[in-house]
Formats: structure tokens, C-alpha cells, sequence
């Protein structure tokens, strides 16, 4: 498949995900009130912390290393799972050991038995995350897609039943079984995948090791990533307690979704660029255009989100008007947001995965302060104006450097061209050729 097919399945993928997860808040608000709902964005949030850091980087590792043709993909899934699931294991391990103090200094009255039910969603994320990994190096997007698409699928369909017949502990549940579920769709559909083929193929411990050292910066910029996007909604809801957390995790959600697609570009274009980085005209060709469909991507769901933030209060109930005033500060941060993913992406299938912790160590201390020091003079907004700022640092620093290194104009990286809103007009009539044949 094309580098344009699998963005596109990347970005159905994305935005499936996100009414998922949007469905899932719905339920969980209307259910459980804002103070439920700011519950459940916290158990969230800490499984997403937890998640970036057991895959040990190999969510990086194996596109770059089974994309560039070094590492087989059969050798890595097996490899990757066995290893996976030793470091999952030890941190849920860890992680309910100290259970009662996560749960005590986060959300008193959080109990640790809830935490940890949620955090056994760990062992069931990496595995389904490791597997679509596989899948998109080796160029089976459907597979790819299908991974997050499972695990959100699941989540609306049984956190949201959880939720509704035993409150957070059962949200908490669906969690778990969600993740579990999609860690043995994805990889029922990866065996299957003629893209992995029947070989053995060679790949031993030492590639994996490779892959490590390779992978693991990235995913600690990623940890300090997380905690730059997500550690707001626990200060706040440490510093100011459930009443604001529910609507700040409902406008997190929603600049999340603003996210997404530029997200599902990010994510083929990595393997992509790592294959043709030999022929330096072509992988800068590549980076160049992916880019200036980020700020197309970017722009135009940040102008639909502003649209739609008025309507938070109709969907969620009228305790969530607080999010509108909330969802529109952020607006201007996700979108430099979701082009800084883009081009991070890209300059990691350049080699240059040292750049992200780099990035994050710059980013990521000074934010966290303005978390804590806006939380406490202004509540909810300060923390949210201190994130828009922080997202909108991100962009600029990723768009300066990717201009240093990469060789290519500004107006080449970041003004659109008619042949690239012609892709636009390519692929809705696709899609509605599709859907007369279909009809």
C-alpha cells in the first residue's frame, strides 16, 4: 500500500478511536457526574503513563528496524511479545504495591482496589501496541488500523457498561477486558497477515537489544510527553479537586481528538521515511509533503473543534459548561500540537530519534511548573492556558529544527499546494465511489 492509503486507514483509524473514546466519556458524564468523570480520566491517565514506558521503546524499534528491511517481523512478534510481557508483568507488580498511595495522593477517594483493576489493562496495551507495530512496518495497515480500533470499540462498549451497572470499579473492569480483547484480535489478524509471511526469518536477541537502545530515548521523550499533556488533569484534579477535573478531562478529550489525525500521519510516516532515508531527495520529499498535509490536517480540525466546543454542555450535561471556555483555550496548542507529531515522526525515520527527549527535557520541567502555579492561582484555566503554551513551545521547536536538519525551505515545509489539496478532493471521491458501490 502507498504511503497515502496508509494515512488514510491510519486516520479512519484515529477517528473511529476518538467516538469511542468520546462516546465513552459521554456515558461515563452522564452516568457518574463530573466528579466520576474526572475519576476515570485519572485511571486513564495513569494506565497511558504506565503504557509509555514497559514497551521499552519497541513501539519505535520495530518500525524503524523491521521497516528498514533489518529485523523480520515473525522474529520480532515473538521476541517483542515474550519480552513485553515480562516488563509488564513486573511493573503491574510494582504499580499495585504502591496502589494505595497513587490512588490516596492523586483522588482520595479513588479506592486502590479500582486502580489496580484498571492498571491490569498494562500487560493486554503493550501486547496489542507491540503487534500493530509489527503490522505497520510491514506495510498491513488494515491490520494497524484495526488494533486501536478494537481496543475503542471495546472500551465503549464495556467501560460504558461497567459504568452504568457498578460505577468506576466496573468502568475500571471494561478497561481491562477491552484491552485484553484487542491484544487477541490484533494478533488472531496478524497471523493471518500475508504481509508477515510463513518464514522464520532471522532477528535474535541482539536486534531486539538494538531496537531498545534505538527506541527507548524516544520513549522516554514520550513519558515526559505524557506527562506535558495528561499531568495537568492530575494536578488539577489534586490541587482543585473532581468538580473541575471532569470538565478539564472533557476538554482534554476533545483536543485529544483535534490530535488524532495529524497522529495517524505521524504514525506511517516514520516507517516510511526510515526506508527511503538512503535516497536523501526522496525521504526529504516525503517529510516535506507529509508536513504541509499536517498543517492542512491540523488547522482544519482545530477550526471544527472551536465550532463544535459550544456544544460540550448539550452532549455531556450542563455541569460540563466549564469545558467550553476550556476545549477553546487549548485549540491553538493542539494544532501546533499535531504538526509538531508529524514532523517528529519524520525526523525519527531520519535517525535523528535523540531530538523528542530533547525536545521533552526543554518542554517538559518548566511546564510542569506552570501546571502546578497556574492550578493554584487560576484553577482549571491556568493549567490550561500553561498546556496550550507548552503544546504551542513543542511546534515551534520540532518546525525549527526540522528546517536545520532537513534542508528544505519553510515555504516548501509549511505552505500547502495545489497538488497536495488536490489529494483531498482524490480521496473524498474515493470514498464516495466507495460508498455508491457499496449502496
Amino acid at each position: 500500500m502507498t504511503l497515502r492509503t496508509g494515512a488514510a486507514y491510519a486516520a479512519a483509524s484515529q477517528v473511529i478511536a476518538a467516538a469511542g473514546i468520546a462516546f465513552t466519556n459521554i456515558v461515563v458524564a452522564r452516568s457518574l457526574g463530573p466528579a466520576g468523570t474526572g475519576q476515570f480520566n485519572v485511571l486513564v491517565t495513569l494506565i497511558l503513563f504506565a503504557t509509555v514506558f514497559v514497551p521499552l521503546g519497541l513501539d519505535f524499534g520495530i518500525p524503524y528496524f523491521v521497516g528498514g528491511r533489518q529485523w523480520s517481523a515473525r522474529a520480532a512478534i515473538r521476541r517483542t511479545q515474550l519480552l513485553a510481557a515480562g516488563t509488564s508483568l513486573a511493573t503491574l507488580a510494582m504499580l499495585g504495591a504502591v496502589s494505595t498511595t497513587v490512588a490516596g495522593s492523586i483522588h482520595g477517594d479513588l479506592g486502590s482496589g479500582t486502580v489496580f483493576l484498571a492498571l491490569a489493562s498494562i500487560p493486554f496495551a503493550v501486547s496489542w501496541t507491540l503487534l500493530a507495530a509489527v503490522a505497520l512496518a510491514v506495510g498491513d495497515y488494515r491490520a494497524f488500523a484495526l488494533a486501536p480500533v478494537g481496543q475503542a470499540v471495546g472500551m465503549s462498549a464495556l467501560a460504558t457498561t461497567g459504568a452504568v451497572a457498578f460505577g468506576i470499579s466496573g468502568a475500571a473492569a471494561g478497561l481491562t477486558i477491552a484491552n485484553a480483547c484487542a491484544a487477541g484480535f490484533t494478533w488472531r489478524r496478524l497471523r493471518a497477515s500475508p504481509a508477515v509471511g510463513r518464514e522464520e526469518g532471522s532477528g535474535g536477541w541482539q536486534i531486539v537489544m538494538r531496537a531498545v537502545r534505538y527506541g527507548f530515548p524516544v520513549s522516554i521523550s514520550n513519558g515526559l510527553g505524557v506527562a506535558t499533556r495528561r499531568a495537568d488533569l492530575l494536578i488539577v484534579s489534586a490541587v482543585v479537586g473532581a468538580t473541575q477535573a471532569g470538565p478539564y478531562a472533557i476538554a482534554l478529550a476533545i483536543s485529544s481528538m483535534q490530535i488524532m489525525l495529524p497522529r495517524g500521519l505521524a504514525t506511517v510516516l516514520l516507517p516510511r521515511v526510515a526506508r527511503d532515508a538512503p535516497a536523501r531527495s526522496r525521504s526529504s520529499d516525503v517529510f516535506a509533503r507529509s508536513s504541509r498535509h499536517a498543517v492542512i490536517v491540523s488547522c482544519g480540525t482545530g477550526v471544527a473543534v472551536a465550532a463544535a466546543a459550544p456544544l460540550i454542555p448539550l452532549v455531556y450535561g450542563p455541569g460540563f459548561q466549564p469545558a467550553v471556555e476550556l476545549a477553546l483555550i487549548l485549540v491553538p496548542g493542539a494544532v501546533a500540537y499535531g504538526i509538531a507529531a508529524v514532523l517528529t515522526a519524520g525526523l525519527i525515520g531520519l535517525g535523528r530519534s535523540a531530538f523528542p527527549l530533547i525536545s521533552a527535557l526543554a518542554i517538559g520541567p518548566p511546564t510542569i511548573v506552570a501546571y502546578v502555579v497556574g492550578a493554584e492561582a487560576f484553577g482549571a484555566t491556568g493549567a490550561a492556558v500553561a498546556s496550550s503554551l507548552s503544546y504551542t513551545a513543542t511546534g515551534l521547536i520540532a518546525a525549527g529544527y526540522s528546517l536545520h536538519v532537513g534542508g528544505i525551505s519553510a515555504i516548501d515545509m509549511f505552505v500547502p499546494r495545489r497538488e497536495d489539496w488536490a489529494a483531498y478532493r482524490h480521496l473524498l471521491g474515493a470514498a464516495s465511489r466507495l460508498v455508491s458501490r457499496r449502496a
